[in-house]
């Protein structure tokens, strides 16, 4: 029934006709005719998003600064920031659909809305937030007017774009966040809890608000103790910079002022000098961008000191740093320059989407409206458009047939009305509608009656009369198409019939009235790309005769996941169908014949113009007539062919694979294409998931449009907002010129230089961050920052890592060779410890500005998250190779060159300094001579040493080259007519001196420079190599960027060159190894030695070994001990890495160097050979051109051989590690004690297996046996295999006695049993089976009978681990030994049900002692009314049917709806195998049988019930996850996230702890999922009351009772599984309380009324009840076998024989291990034919012949 609020009511009499105590007319008419935003309306505020029209009368106001709006009544107050503001517009929601009751709220509407005004034109809603794809929110106002409602809207957009596009600087977000205290504090003062509640908004952070409540209160001046000030106080500006200093206590930027001024107050010279220094961008021109003047000076110093002080201080320096003068990017970097639109439409980069509809994934997602007007909104210019045929001949808008992506769909007309109202919002430059067209023809005139009736004149509908559609002619510019929409899609020939097929798209041998046929998807969405005959799939209406002739049709379904789904029709004809098969192009169209007969009577039942639908590639003539520009083309096969035919026009599409290979096979040409033509790349089919690919990759080969997926905020999403948010955010940008000159030529992969363009050189100093804690409340705040440069195909990443906001050490990160600055972008992302993305910022290099900056972070949507930010030094600069550097250097500050240059010669003339002195006078005299010239003089000597630097003679070089290169050991000097060593020789470096290598290197370098000063820079530019390696792997494919190296094999010193690496026992011979070792000794003296003997010798001896232990260290002296000698030997290890990498880092640069000369040599005489010939001039450009190339394959080729030898270090030396880590005592010896936390030692055995063999020794000290027998059982486990333990005990009375417990080797305790002892187990289940492991490792003369009553062995194991957690299942391969390794002690009777074939009475009579092991078989029944019913299944005997146990009635699977009750691991079983794909099933050794059945399941919502709460649920940590994570299915929690909040998780046991932990998060992110195909739900606090059953007594719907609220509900059940626990059964003749065994203690029965001369122990389950997993029945087994050896030790026996003549006697078919072998063998071999596991076997005996 429809509602109304009381608030509603008294706002509907206020503006109505009747009297009103409330005056809002002349309110209104105020604000509307003065315009004065800031002033208060009165309206109404909807509370929701108008479903119930619940809300409040609320005053509406803008503050002064127009930073927020918020409104408020007298004990309520609220706001919203304009910025955040996404989307405003007139009327309700856009996607909340219509009123239940629409007339009744029209009649009590219509009394306050003027009569001129409609309902829906008074209403405004505000869309808002920062989550564009799921998280913005909506806010509803109601207007009395429909004049001032538009006023508002119009305001409130105009506001929230010029905020956008505004630079931010830190201030204006701290400024921001106190308007919004002055907006919503309802009283007139403030205090300091109401600061830090704002201030620190998150409740957890309660220590953290105290402690600011304190320092404000002390330390802000306004307040002075005060506990309260005035409200209008928060506005002043000098107020808030005492609340920022107060709150961050910047002492990072008092140590940068600190060290900048080195006093407290700076002279405006010294920042004047600062300003040029720092924050002088040295890439700009200074006429162009003039550089800071001592009155610019003058003024920021007193426009930032509040004070008339006498200079800049700290205060002052901080109000700087956040001020707008202080920006990231230059000022009028990011603005719109209007004066670049009048390029062709092809010279720009064209923000685009993809997928533009949908909300999430392209599987089940959700289709919105909304998206089209967010992205637009965004500065998107090209949106996608998936047309297909709709009901009621409106077409639709989704992502494919409905039953293959499940996708909602949208009306096409409700896109274009979004389009058209927001297409020219934030932008004025043209749209482009790019349509994916599968729609009939008849449906596509109504798509172009839709475009022109909608949009009106914003349709571009005819080409520009100066810019026809022919060849040889551009495109236009975006000015000219300004405010006009286009469409790309596919046209027709003018020479074509109206509504007639593109004949270029249509195989011969198709009739258009054969079939009607709908496209799946164009070859614009398809693998290949081409837009030509698209795979499509027959409509379902058709029908097909039976007649002999026709040909087979397969039914072809495109996947978006690249793979081409063939399904069979459902229709009683012919069709042939095969799945799984990949389709990559159509070889071969077969044609369709189809009787004529039945077509005349199709045609006869429909209208002419549904008879002409064409084929897939059909285009109605009125939708074709609409396209110009843009015209859609098919598959590029030539770049010549598209070069010779010249339409600008014809745009292609093609996905990022074809791309990618256009880039890599002729990426110049593609340059060269995209200078005339669009094109555009869209994402791969396979990514489903709807993720994007880099942008910048695409857009450094110039392909104009690079559709992202909006709906995905990632990294390449990301990317690409912050590249198009230069020039205004308008959608477009102009390329580079090198991509639109046609006189440029361009290669993508250039790692060089880029012609006309200067490289940068970037370099950041990250120092700290501010207001990190507020992205997350975990304490110690430990986040990372990493640093990358995002620049087409290159990209360099750097991690530095942040603790507690700030650094302790400044990382300096350099990017030395940015080649294309214009197409780079620096990134920052903060991370946490988990890599989990707690900001981002993304940085155009070009425009960023240099100085100490404040990074203002940004959300994953690229939106600004408020006052949280990275301090940051920035230095940009254009880069100089390193060889060139000095040269510039000398030729900025010639005089230095002058000095330098002095001090070299006399450096020469003199090497031994024998006339050191007297040069060193003349020296001075002659630099103090020239410093007293006058100023010409100067300027004259200064270019007189330039000039000569380039002319040094032969004289000179030859005095660098002979310098010595020996020296004597004694000290001797030698003369100056030591012999001249070779250049050549010098490349030999183990025979050279480094310190005398180190003067050669520098004396080469010196000589390079001087003889290459002739060259210019730019030409000796290319000589530069980079020595990184240019590769980028693309989704798994390495797509080599470098071209290949000749086929010559070329060999280089650095391949033989010996590295020398250092021996292994030098590291424990090391002087610290050697000094932490004696420390160790002398503290517990012989025990390092012993224990290396213990490891030789394999504890052989261990005995004599018992002398030598006087003192054993603890856990933590180990600990501590292992890690000191691991830090130290890796310590040398990575010294001795650096050292040779060092070494072979300088034999590749000589090497090099002289490959260079050479080459130089070598073609300075080939030139020499053409010297005064005519061609001359083409000759030495082929030449030089061959030498270049030839200079770029030798590097390549030496960079190789580098990078091979640097594997060949990296591989010797990870050998090293392994080699020494094994060595290291560390792995064999676990130490126990009582303070022992099981998982830490668990986690050592782990490590130490992995360094070590499968041999590990426990020390355990006490009494703590028992424990090291549970982390035997949790390895066993885990590892599948026998792994052979050692533990020892050290007794009160004995300290240092080894007393063996699970070895074989103390033969004299086990001597004590003479004669032979049979035991029976009960069970060959886990339980059992340990039991017997462990008997027989006691005993050494004992026998073992196992009976089980299955026809197998391994109970659980077999028929109730789940199939797909076979890692469990392997502990059954320990269990092969125990028979295999004693076949003449153990013996198997399976098929032997004990108590019914043989009674416990005679197992007592025939055995010296009884071990039972039989486990919890009997389900606990359901008691409610119903149970009965058909498909209700114990949750036992449901895992017994999938795991193929024989007798177990199949459930019906043939309905939707199936519930679980319980909350256990059984639980998770069961709906994990109903939820699961069956396809992921295959492999293991679930039977054909059942396979087939789940195949069929139609079962899709399963829930979970459990009586009690998330803190009782019973479930393991890996289950639990595995299950809310499974990929096929949606899970979801029924129980909110406030629950969480009030339960202290703390106080519970870690793992418990850990799945409320994995609950909770899973719950915050569930909302943002969609539902799956299928899906699960967990429901606590509920349990089932009655089961109502159909006519056919099956179950169909289930009561269920809230137990907290006690309200029952019916919800729909077709399979009822209850899980709720397993009972034991007790053996006739045993003793039992409350129907459970009788125990004396943990491992014996109270058995001593039956025969006390044969004890029975039990275990397990049968023993103890249904918990626990498997590794625990091991620790309680071996336990039994431990207190079974401890009874027996001074009893004696009597002969039994067992009970194996006793079965023969009885004619029992028992099956032994022999005849489970045979049948093991024959399901593994079955089981590979079907491939997988094995295929079990149910008739055991009739296989056997029993």
């Amino acid at each position: 029934m429809f509602q109304i609020g009381f608030e509603f009511l008294k706002f509907i009499n206020a503006f109505g006709m009747q009297s009103s105590d409330m005056s809002h007319e002349h309110e209104n008419t105020l604000i509307y005719n003065n315009e004065k935003m800031e002033n208060s309306v009165t309206v109404y505020k909807f509370d929701s998003n108008v479903e119930f029209l619940y809300g409040r009368f609320v005053k509406i106001k803008l503050t002064k600064d127009h930073l927020v709006v918020g409104w408020r009544t007298a004990n309520y107050g609220d706001c919203l920031f304009i910025e955040d503001i996404f989307d405003i517009y007139i009327g309700w929601g856009t996607e909340s659909g219509k009123f239940k009751d629409e007339q009744k709220l029209r009649t009590f509407l219509g009394s306050f809305c003027k009569s001129e005004s409609t309902i829906e034109n008074c209403v405004i809603t505000i869309c808002h937030g920062t989550d564009i794809t799921h998280g913005l929110l909506t806010t509803t106002f109601l207007f009395d007017k429909q004049k001032l409602a538009l006023q508002w809207k119009d305001y409130l957009r105009r506001r929230s774009n010029e905020l956008n596009k505004q630079q931010k600087n830190y201030f204006y977000f701290w400024k921001r966040l106190f308007t919004k205290i002055e907006c919503c504090v309802l009283v007139d003062y403030i205090t300091p809890d109401i600061l830090s509640e704002y201030i620190l908004p998150s409740t957890k952070l309660k220590e953290e608000r105290k402690q600011l409540e304190s320092d404000i209160l002390l330390y802000v001046p306004e307040f002075n103790k005060k506990k309260q000030i005035p409200l209008e106080t928060v506005l002043c500006p000098k107020f808030q910079l005492h609340v920022y200093m107060v709150t961050m206590k910047r002492n990072d930027i008092k140590e940068v002022f600190d060290k900048v001024f080195q006093k407290p107050v700076a002279s405006d010279t010294q920042v004047h000098n600062y300003l040029l220094r720092e924050h002088c961008d040295p890439r700009l021109n200074e006429i162009l961008f003039p550089h800071h003047s001592m009155e610019s000076v003058t003024k920021l110093i007193e426009t930032y000191e509040h004070i008339n002080a006498n200079g800049l201080t700290f205060k002052g320096y901080l109000n700087f740093l956040i001020s707008p003068e202080n920006t990231l990017i230059r000022k009028g970097y990011m603005k719109l320059r209007n004066e670049d639109m009048n390029e062709p439409l092809s010279h720009y980069f064209i923000n685009s989407s993809h997928n533009t509809y949908l909300r999430g994934k392209q599987m089940k997602g959700r289709s919105s409206v909304a998206m089209y007007r967010y992205v637009l909104l965004l500065g998107c210019r090209s949106v996608e458009l998936d047309c297909w045929d709709g009901p009621n001949n409106e077409p639709i808008i989704t992502h494919g047939p409905q039953s293959i992506f499940f996708c909602s769909t949208i009306l096409f007309k409700d896109v274009i009305k979004a389009i058209a109202e927001t297409a020219f919002v934030n932008s004025n430059y043209p749209v482009i509608l790019s349509f994916e067209n599968h729609c009939s023809l008849k449906q596509q005139q109504v798509m172009a009656q839709h475009c022109r009736n909608i949009l009106g004149d914003l349709l571009l509908s005819e080409a520009l009369s100066e810019y026809p559609i022919k060849s040889g002619v551009k495109l236009p510019s975006p000015n000219l198409l300004k405010r006009k929409i286009l469409i790309k899609n596919k046209k027709v020939d003018n020479k074509s019939n109206q509504n007639s097929e593109d004949k270029s798209f249509v195989d011969d041998d198709y009739h258009p009235n054969n079939v009607t046929i709908q496209q799946s998807k164009s070859f614009d969405e398809t693998n290949e790309n081409e837009e030509e005959i698209s795979h499509v799939f027959i409509d379902d209406n058709i029908q097909l005769p039976d007649d002999d002739n026709s040909e087979n049709i397969k039914q072809i379904y495109f996947d978006r996941n690249e793979n081409m789904i063939n399904r069979e029709c459902n229709r009683p004809s012919k069709l042939s169908c095969s799945t799984g098969s990949r389709i990559n192009s159509v070889d071969e169209i077969s044609p369709i014949i189809i009787n004529n007969e039945q077509i005349n009577k199709n045609d006869n039942k429909n209208d002419q113009s549904c008879s002409q639908v064409s084929s897939t590639s059909g285009v109605a003539s009125d939708l074709s007539n609409l396209v110009n520009y843009v015209r859609a083309m098919g598959k590029l096969t030539s770049f010549v062919d598209a070069s010779n035919k010249g339409i600008s026009s014809e745009l292609y599409s093609m996905n990022e694979v074809r791309a990618i290979e256009l880039l890599k096979n002729e990426g110049e040409q593609f340059v060269e294409h995209n200078k005339r033509q669009i094109t555009r790349v869209f994402p791969k089919g396979s990514r489903i998931d709807s993720s994007n690919f880099m942008p910048l990759m695409f857009f450094c080969s110039a392909c104009q449009m690079v559709a992202i997926n909006f709906q995905t905020p990632d990294l390449p999403f990301q990317i690409n907002s912050s590249f198009f948010e230069t020039n205004g955010n308008c959608g477009y940008v102009l390329k580079p010129q090198n991509m639109r000159k046609e006189s440029m030529k361009f290669d993508p992969f250039e790692t060089h230089q880029v012609e006309n363009v200067v490289p940068n050189t970037l370099r950041v100093t990250l120092i700290s961050g501010q207001m990190l804690g507020l992205l997350t409340t975990k304490r110690p705040l430990i986040v990372y920052v990493e640093a990358e440069i995002s620049k087409g195909v290159n990209l360099q990443t750097f991690n530095t890592r942040f603790s507690n906001s700030i650094n302790d050490e400044n990382c300096q990160i350099v990017f030395d060779k940015i080649i294309m600055p214009s197409m780079a972008f620096l990134r920052l992302a903060l991370l946490d410890e988990n890599n989990r993305l707690l900001g981002q910022r993304i940085i155009p290099v070009l425009g960023l500005a240099p100085g100490y900056k404040h990074v203002m972070l940004r959300n994953a949507y690229n939106r600004f998250i408020g006052p949280i930010s990275l301090f940051a030094k920035f230095e940009v600069s254009d880069y100089v190779a390193e060889q060139h550097r000095e040269i510039v250097m000398q030729l900025q500050n010639p005089i230095a060159a002058l000095s330098k240059l002095k001090t070299w010669e006399i450096a020469l003339e003199d090497p031994i300094g024998a006339s050191g002195l007297n040069r060193s006078v003349n020296s001075s005299r002659s630099l103090n001579n020239i410093k007293n010239n006058n100023i010409d003089e100067n300027k004259r000597q200064m270019l007189e040493v330039l000039e000569n630097v380039g002319k040094t003679n032969q004289e000179h070089i030859n005095k660098i080259m002979s310098i010595s290169m020996a020296k004597s050991i004694q000290g001797e000097s030698y003369s100056d007519t030591s012999d001249i060593i070779s250049p050549n020789k010098l490349t030999s470096f183990d025979e050279v001196d480094s310190n005398l290598q180190e003067k050669k290197n520098s004396l080469d370098s010196y000589y390079d420079r001087l003889k290459k000063k002739s060259t210019s820079f730019s030409n000796s530019s290319h000589e530069i190599y980079d020595r990184k390696k240019y590769s980028q792997i693309i989704d798994g494919s390495n797509i080599t960027l470098i071209g290949k190296v000749s086929n010559e094999e070329k060999s280089f010193y650095i391949d033989t060159m010996d590295l020398k690496f250092p021996e292994i026992p030098s590291y424990f011979e090391s002087k610290s190894v050697i000094k932490k070792r004696k420390q160790f000794d002398k503290k517990f003296p012989n025990f390092l030695s012993t224990v290396e003997k213990w490891n030789a010798s394999g504890l052989s001896e261990k005995k004599y070994f018992k002398q030598y232990l006087k003192k054993i260290p603890t856990i933590i002296d180990i600990e501590k001990y292992e890690i000191i000698i691991n830090e130290i030997i890796f310590k040398l290890i990575e010294k001795d890495i650096k050292k040779i990498h060092k070494r072979l880092e300088i034999g590749y640069d000589s090497e090099l160097k002289t490959m260079q000369k050479n080459a130089e040599k070598d073609r300075l005489l080939e030139i020499q050979k053409f010297q005064g010939k005519a061609s001359i001039k083409t000759k030495q450009q082929e030449i030089s051109d061959k030498y270049i190339k030839l200079g770029i394959e030798n590097r390549r080729a030496l960079l190789h051989s580098k990078e091979r030898r640097f594997e060949e270090i990296n591989k010797k030396f990870a050998e090293i590690k392994q080699i020494i880590t094994m060595s290291i005592p560390e792995g064999k010896i676990i130490y126990i004690n009582g303070k022992s936390n099981l998982m830490y030692l668990i986690d050592r055995c782990m490590k130490a297996l992995e360094r070590t063999s499968d041999s590990v020794t426990f020390f355990a000290l006490g009494a703590q046996i028992n424990k090291g027998c549970l982390v035997l059982g949790e390895l066993q486990q885990r590892y599948g295999f026998t792994l052979d333990f050692d533990i020892f005990t050290k007794t009160e009375t004995m300290i240092d006695d080894l007393i063996p417990y699970v070895d074989d080797e103390d033969i004299k305790t086990r001597e004590r049993f003479k004669s032979a002892m049979i035991f029976p187990v009960v069970g060959a289940g886990p339980s059992g089976l340990y039991a017997s492991t462990g008997v027989i490792r006691k005993f050494n003369n004992a026998y073992v009978d196992i009976f089980d009553k299955s026809p197998v062995p391994y109970g659980l194991v077999r028929y109730g681990v789940a199939p797909d957690h076979q890692d469990v299942k392997n502990c059954t391969h320990q269990f092969e030994k125990l028979f295999e390794n004693n076949s003449n002690n153990v013996s198997l009777f399976c098929n032997v049900n004990i108590g019914h074939d043989i009674t416990y009475k005679e197992l007592c009579q025939n055995y010296d002692a009884i071990i039972l092991a039989y486990g919890a078989s009997r389900n606990r029944r359901l008691c409610i009314p119903g149970i009965d019913a058909i498909n209700c299944f114990a949750g036992g005997d449901f895992v017994s049917w999938y795991n193929g146990a024989p007798n177990f009635n199949a459930p019906l699977l043939d309905k939707k709806y199936a519930v679980i009750i319980g909350n256990g691991n059984v639980s998770l079983d069961c709906a994990r195998i109903l939820l699961k794909n069956v396809n992921n099933l295959t492999k293991y050794d679930i039977t054909n049988r059942e396979l087939h059945l789940l195949e069929k399941s139609c079962v899709s919502d399963v829930k979970l019930l459990g009586r009690r709460g998330p803190e009782h649920t019973s479930v393991t940590i890996k289950e639990f996850r595995e299950f809310l994570r499974l990929p096929c299915a949606s899970v979801k929690i029924d129980i909110p996230l406030e629950y969480f909040n009030n339960l202290n998780i703390e106080k519970y046991p870690r793992p418990l702890k850990r799945i409320l932990e994995l609950m909770k998060t899973h719950i915050s992110e569930q909302n943002k999922k969609v539902d799956g195909e299928r899906n699960g739900e967990i429901k606590f606090y509920t349990s089932p009351v009655k089961i109502h059953k159909d006519s056919k007594n099956r179950i169909e719907a289930l009561d269920i009772k809230n137990n907290l609220t006690n309200e029952i509900k019916t919800i729909p059940c077709d399979l009822l599984i209850y899980a709720i626990g397993f009972d034991t059964f007790i053996l006739d003749g045993l003793p039992q309380i409350s129907n459970k065994l009788a125990m004396k203690d943990f491992y014996r029965v109270n058995n001593s009324s039956i025969d006390s001369n044969c004890q029975t122990y039990a275990t397990g389950w049968c023993a103890h009840g249904a918990k626990g997993v498997i590794a625990n029945t091991q620790a309680d087994a071996f336990g039994v076998a431990g207190e079974l050896f401890n009874d027996l030790c001074n009893n004696q026996f009597g002969e039994k024989k067992g009970i194996k003549n006793l079965l023969d006697n009885r004619n029992i078919k028992y099956v032994n291990w022999e005849d489970w072998k045979k049948i093991d063998q024959k399901e593994i071999e079955l089981g590979k034919v079907y491939g997988k596991e094995r295929e079990k076997l149910q008739n055991i005996l009739e296989i056997l012949g029993k």
